[in-house]
């Protein structure tokens, strides 16, 4: 699953395994598309847009995600009175996982 866009997209061509696919949903750091198109060809990927769906499918998602174990990425957390902090620190770019805000 691919939420950066195009900063994070050429690093999750190069993780995905050959012939897997890549489900973009997401496009945070930019929406142009500057990365070589060899990566896709070579690693025979394929790139699928996806949109986001119903109260079932993300419910379907959370059992798949606890079934094989997938771990979820914790940044930073930040507490409720620091959301300035954490929306400079999101627009910085520097984070790899997930910000939470503490409320």
């Amino acid at each position: 699953v691919e939420l950066g866009g195009e900063k994070t997209l050429p690093q999750s061509l190069r993780c995905i395994r050959p012939g897997g696919t890549l489900s973009m949903i997401g496009v945070l750091s930019g929406a142009s598309l500057s990365t070589p198109l060899g990566l896709i060809i070579t690693r025979q990927v394929r790139l699928q847009g996806v949109t986001v769906g119903h109260r079932d499918g993300f419910e379907a998602m959370l059992r798949a995600l606890k079934q094989h174990r997938v771990p979820i990425i914790v940044d930073r957390v930040f507490e409720f009175e620091a959301l300035p902090d954490a929306l400079a620190y999101l627009r910085s770019g520097a984070q790899f996982g997930k910000i939470c805000i503490r409320h």
